[in-house]
């Protein structure tokens, strides 16, 4: 396909030839940087260096760079501060590789003075690096400055030491990633007030913390189909957050996946957990639903205030309250030992909404006092317990409220203190 044929010829016309403006022409294996113009189709630069050095001073218009040639591994100069679009020959996958020196751990670009946007249209270009102490996107970190990126890029690999453990940095984003690699400490990917930001698939190689941050203003949600690990290890997630809604839909890991960092919303999208992943924590999401197809039980620990909201899953030990309530509304669960257990010397509470199943796989009471905690567990709504054992220990008080005493099954008595309310 000629390049030319990616864009319908506009602008103006000099000795047959068409000038497109704010248009650039990169063909790997027939151009040629000496005779190369800005706009003309017939006139493409061989490679990237020599077009982004081409192209003007001022930063006020985009610039469409159209791609195409079979040599598909393009060297990346230092980009500049300015908005582009990538417009790729859907017949190969090409790969922007930044291995340039470490300039103040920003390699791929300037230090971006404002916001610009990169938009990537075809979905088939590659963003590489292995080196050392690189951060991809500029400063666009915690959201001071950055770049805007737009479209679907097929892999991000960066495989680099790293910035402040965060080498992608991403703000208002509205884009699909096909994969994202995470190799290195430093290989973790900051999202600030997402638009639309989907990972097809996140895979870990080499290291296994938490590689997402995400700092935003209002509630912003990300979507990842696919958490694969092919090694050892236990693998988490996020990092750190605010204002952040993850939607998952798979794992595919060997060991314990979780996240550990305070989330406002998780959904498990018909969560499938695949090979042999023994167990996921979700130790301080704020609200969790959807459901969990496979047998992989839940732990929870260091458990603040929280919520299940429509949520059908196994559930195992260790959901440990330090502050406050958790709040169980329209689940169906199975648990194989306890719900919750209450630590500290506050009061504890535990409601009940809507209609929740919970199986229990244990003999032990439903809500557990460590250290002879205090705590309360208030029905609103309809609670079946099967088979029926406890529902609180002896430092438990249980509260029917709204009449839900004729909707509980199990033994009334099983617990020390039965108020109906």
């Amino acid at each position: 396909m000629a390049v030319g044929a990616f864009i319908t010829p506009i602008g103006s016309s000099s000795g047959g030839t068409t000038i497109i403006p704010n248009a650039a022409y990169l063909n790997t294996v027939s151009g040629n940087d000496s005779t190369a113009v800005l706009g003309d189709s017939t006139k493409p630069y061989l490679t990237m260096v020599a077009l982004i050095a081409a192209l003007p001073a001022t930063n006020i218009f985009t610039w469409t760079i159209n791609i195409t040639g079979a040599t598909l591994d393009i060297t990346m100069p230092t980009m500049p501060d300015r908005s582009l679009i990538f417009n790729a020959d859907i017949k190969y996958i090409y790969n922007f590789n930044f291995n340039n020196a470490n300039v103040g751990g920003n390699i791929i670009s300037t230090i971006f003075n404002g916001f610009f946007t990169w938009t990537f249209l075809t979905g088939n270009i590659n963003l590489k690096s292995d080196a050392v102490a690189e951060r991809i996107l500029g400063n666009g970190y915690q959201n001071t400055s950055g770049l805007q990126i737009q479209g679907t890029i097929n892999i991000i690999d960066w495989s680099n030491a790293g910035v402040n453990g965060t080498t992608v940095a991403m703000n208002n984003s509205n884009i699909t990633i096909n994969e994202y690699i995470r190799r290195t400490a430093g290989s973790g990917i900051f999202i600030g007030n997402p638009i639309y930001t989907r990972f097809k698939k996140i895979t870990y190689i080499g290291f296994y913390g938490g590689m997402i941050k995400s700092i935003n203003t209002y509630l912003s949600k990300i979507i990842i189909d696919l958490v694969f690990c092919a090694n050892t290890a236990d693998t988490e997630l996020v990092s750190y957050s605010t204002n952040l809604e993850i939607e998952l839909k798979e794992i595919q890991i060997t060991g314990v996946f979780g996240i550990n960092a305070s989330l406002a919303k998780l959904t498990l999208t018909n969560l499938i957990c695949s090979g042999t992943t023994t167990s996921m924590y979700f130790g301080e999401v704020i609200l969790i639903t959807g459901k969990v197809v496979s047998s992989t039980p839940i732990i929870y620990s260091r458990l603040a205030s929280k919520t299940f909201q429509n949520l059908e899953a196994t559930i195992t030990g260790n959901l440990s309250f330090w502050t406050s309530t958790l709040t169980v509304d329209n689940c169906r669960l199975t648990v194989t030992d306890y719900l919750a257990k209450c630590t500290n010397t506050d009061v504890k509470q535990v409601i009940f909404k809507g209609n929740n199943i919970i199986k229990q796989n244990s003999v032990q009471p439903l809500i557990q006092s460590n250290s002879g905690v205090n705590h309360i567990v208030d029905i609103e709504g309809t609670l079946n317990l099967l088979p029926g054992y406890q529902i609180a220990d002896k430092f438990g008080t249980v509260n029917y409220l709204t009449n839900a005493v004729p909707s509980y099954v199990g033994p009334v008595l099983a617990s020390p203190l039965v108020n109906i309310i």
